[in-house]
């Protein structure tokens, strides 16, 4: 296998950016129509000017949503509980608002399958035992997006600490 120099990269570069300039610079901003096809590039603007990305605050979104109770009275192990058993480390003292702005519908089913999951937690965390929950897919919890919101509010109703997200291959 033939060794590549670090110049040689640099050529390759360069190369490829002396290619790819005219294209950039003398590109229309609607792009080419060629009958039923239309080519779009970057334009010399786009390419000096790049639009910024706004960040979002949706802080008064997720505040308000109570994601750890389910509205079922003759059951008080799906009732939040509004903190740990203090043994675990859990995150602000288990200090949670009580108040939702949004519910959640769910069938017979899902209630079912709630409650057990609650119930499990419950004993776990009076048992002082350690869980590990997987969840497999979805791109929501590439990065920690949803997942360490999730983890902070079970850590704060049940107890316990832990690494957060450990993805099962490098996400780069």
């Amino acid at each position: 296998m033939k060794e590549i120099r670090p110049y040689q990269v640099l050529l390759f570069v360069l190369g490829t950016l002396l290619l790819l300039a005219p294209l950039v610079y003398f590109t229309p901003k609607d792009g080419w129509d060629f009958g039923a096809f239309k080519i779009q590039f970057m334009t010399k603007n786009e390419f000096l000017n790049p639009v910024k990305q706004e960040k979002k605050d949706i802080s008064n979104i997720v505040g308000n949503v109570d994601t750890t109770s389910i509205d079922i009275d003759e059951d008080p192990l799906l009732q939040h509980k509004n903190g740990s058993n203090g043994t675990m480390g859990a995150p602000a003292k288990g200090e949670l608002s009580t108040e939702s702005a949004t519910s959640i519908a769910l069938n017979d089913l899902a209630r079912e399958n709630l409650h057990r999951f609650f119930t499990k937690l419950d004993a776990i965390s009076e048992a002082k035992k350690k869980l590990h929950i997987i969840h497999y897919g979805d791109s929501q919890i590439e990065g920690d997006r949803m997942t360490a919101y999730i983890r902070q509010r079970i850590q704060n109703q049940f107890g316990g600490n832990g690494p957060g997200l450990i993805p099962a291959n490098n996400v780069y």
